[in-house]
């Protein structure tokens, strides 16, 4: 009798120790699946949040330089929280208009634009190019329009106004938070005329398929195809009629990147 109790006593030892060792698995293999998805899907939660406060701020920054260009302001300053993210200044644009004059010549105005670029952890972008907004999921792709260009095209009256974003300090920044301080430099009408014809926007830049969607979306603005070995989009306006008036203005505008 004692040494069946014995075993009996040790039957359920065996089993408490085994119970033991699947709770104690169980509890292990659902931390380590937890981890591996769980951490993931809070790491895109985190970027897409991110991202979405970069935007509103790019969206602010673009009201401040309109400010600048625009309303006459001589500075604005405008704060970016940028976590993991880095904040660039680089010369990617170039944003060309031509025309034809009263005696038949074709005349050019070209302008080198420093885009501000926000790169978060992922492959998006965000871009200010020239008082436009672009966000990007790829390097190259289309993008979605966030603010358009500052273009008025209609038949009575054609508005060509191109802030001149330049860079003379830092051209990046990365840390926690980033601060873009924009100095008007000047601001001058390049053309103003009621007799030119075959007006034409010509934009060379990486993103030049977000600028296409920009303009060729806008009425009285027909773009073609594009070239993506020279990444640039060529525009014509009207048909190529001329505007009750036309102007053409750029605003030179000084960025300084600090944290």
């Amino acid at each position: 009798m004692t040494r069946n109790r014995s075993l009996a006593a040790d039957n359920r030892s065996v089993s408490e120790v085994v119970g033991y060792v699947l709770v104690i698995s169980l509890v292990i293999t659902t931390v380590g699946v937890v981890s591996v998805s769980g951490v993931g899907v809070l790491q895109d939660a985190r970027e897409a949040e991110q991202i979405e406060n970069a935007q509103r701020a790019f969206d602010l920054l673009a009201d401040n330089l309109e400010d600048i260009y625009r309303e006459g302001a001589p500075s604005r300053s405008t704060e970016i929280q940028l976590g993991s993210a880095q904040l660039v200044a680089q010369e990617t644009t170039a944003f060309n208009v031509s025309w034809i004059n009263s005696t038949g010549d074709r005349q050019f105005q070209s302008s080198n634009i420093t885009s501000l670029v926000y790169r978060g952890d992922s492959e998006s972008r965000l871009i200010y190019d020239a008082g436009a907004v672009f966000r990007i999921s790829q390097p190259g792709g289309e993008g979605a329009v966030l603010r358009e260009p500052p273009l008025i095209v209609t038949p009575e009256r054609t508005v060509i106004t191109t802030p001149r974003t330049t860079s003379r300090s830092t051209s990046a920044v990365s840390g926690s938070t980033a601060l873009i301080r924009a100095t008007k430099l000047s601001e001058s009408v390049l053309t103003r005329n009621t007799q030119y014809t075959n007006i034409t926007i010509n934009v060379t830049s990486p993103h030049w398929r977000a600028w296409q969607t920009a303009l060729d979306e806008r009425e009285n603005i027909n773009c073609g195809s594009g070239d993506p070995a020279t990444e640039t989009i060529s525009c014509e306006l009207l048909d190529g009629n001329s505007p009750g008036v036309f102007y053409l203005t750029e605003a030179q505008i000084n960025v300084e990147l600090t944290r």
